[in-house]
């Protein structure tokens, strides 16, 4: 048994591989608001008379979108508590939420993002606390 080859029961369909003639093409559809524009920036001169080109009245000739996914990046929230004599001589101080309780921690976001990978994904303890950690 060990070296023989097994028969595909697949059968030629005479067809050209990729899309077939009179087949509807989809493709990615442009968005209507993109989140961020960057132009192309035109010359300042003509480079044949050198003639001022005033950008102000250059028009949009042509638009291209790029999809992606933003990197995602840890945001750090400081929380500062307050403190402030009356005039009667009585100190008031402010109070962290109840849910601030370290000096540094991580918040529930970061927190479930390390229970998705060491359960979810399974990575090792190690290996998600770099990830979570950065």
């Amino acid at each position: 048994m060990a070296g023989q080859k097994t028969q595909s029961l697949r059968r030629k369909s005479g067809k050209r591989p990729g899309g077939q003639v009179g087949h509807p093409g989809k493709t990615l559809r442009q968005v209507a608001v993109a989140d961020r524009v960057i132009e192309q920036k035109l010359p300042e001169r003509c480079d044949a008379c050198h003639a001022a080109l005033p950008a102000a009245q250059a028009q949009v000739q042509e638009r291209r979108q790029v999809l992606d996914i933003p990197v995602p990046h840890h945001e750090v929230t400081e929380y500062r508590t307050l403190s402030l004599v009356c005039q009667c001589g009585k100190l008031h101080e402010s109070r962290f939420p109840e849910k601030v309780t370290e000096h540094v921690q991580y918040g529930p976001n970061i927190r479930a993002v390390a229970v998705h990978f060491t359960q979810g994904q399974l990575l090792p303890y190690a290996r998600a606390s770099q990830r979570v950690g950065s």
